[in-house]
């Protein structure tokens, strides 16, 4: 019954977070996806095409990726990464590149200096800059992530975005960490605990994440 009880409050904290309406993020089809909120998708590149943040500050690394016709075949032509970072609350737009790229003379000029715009009703101020590849034989998108915001002033930025929702949660807490791991803990504050931070994992989850973890939750309650 405990754990009904944890699934149906996860329920509520996901409905609730779901009336709140973020911000979502959409990309032209020719735009992918590369690191959100300092998170890389590896090789989930270009599946994703939308993303719904938080409200407050969020960055983004996306680039171009489209296949060009070369006479019989095709070239993939994959453009520099774009670092893209805005605030914004409540809204909806749509990321896509300043320029149509249909063909290998297309590329001119956009290959060195790559940007994007929003499309839509909505506006947001945004900053955009290039992600310059750093040193070493392998890419480490992270590096030159943490790099590129030194550099730019805004380091701190993603984690803060990130952790928002943990440190909310953790406040909450009727006790402290360490008298949540001590012999002498009554039972109710163990279980208090154990929710909180299962509050916690929740809330770091994607909306897919959440559903999926909610639709196990009630298969499996006992």
């Amino acid at each position: 019954m405990k754990f009904l009880k944890y699934v149906f409050a996860l329920v509520a904290l996901s409905v609730s977070s779901g009336a709140i309406a973020d911000v979502t993020v959409k990309l032209h089809r020719d735009l992918e996806f590369m690191v959100i909120n300092g998170e890389e998708l590896g090789f989930n590149f270009g599946t994703q095409k939308e993303q719904v943040l938080p409200n407050g500050q969020n960055q983004l690394v996306i680039r171009m990726s489209k296949l060009l016709p070369n006479g019989s075949s095709h070239d993939k032509f994959n453009s520099r990464p774009i670092v893209v970072t805005f605030d914004a609350s409540d809204t909806e737009f749509e990321f896509a590149p300043t320029r149509r790229i249909e063909s290998e003379r297309d590329i001119s000029g956009f290959d060195q200096k790559p940007s994007v715009r929003i499309e839509g009703e909505n506006h947001v101020e945004f900053h955009q800059g290039i992600l310059l590849r750093g040193p070493g034989i392998l890419p480490d998108l992270a590096r030159d992530l943490a790099l590129y915001n030194k550099k730019n002033g805004m380091q701190g930025s993603v984690q803060t975005v990130v952790e928002t929702s943990e440190v909310a949660v953790k406040a909450s807490a009727p006790v402290s960490a360490t008298k949540a791991t001590t012999a002498t803990t009554a039972p109710s504050e163990v279980t208090n605990n154990s929710f909180i931070l299962l509050q916690a994992d929740f809330l770091r989850m994607s909306p897919e994440q959440q559903k999926a973890f909610l639709s196990w939750a009630v298969q499996n309650v006992k």
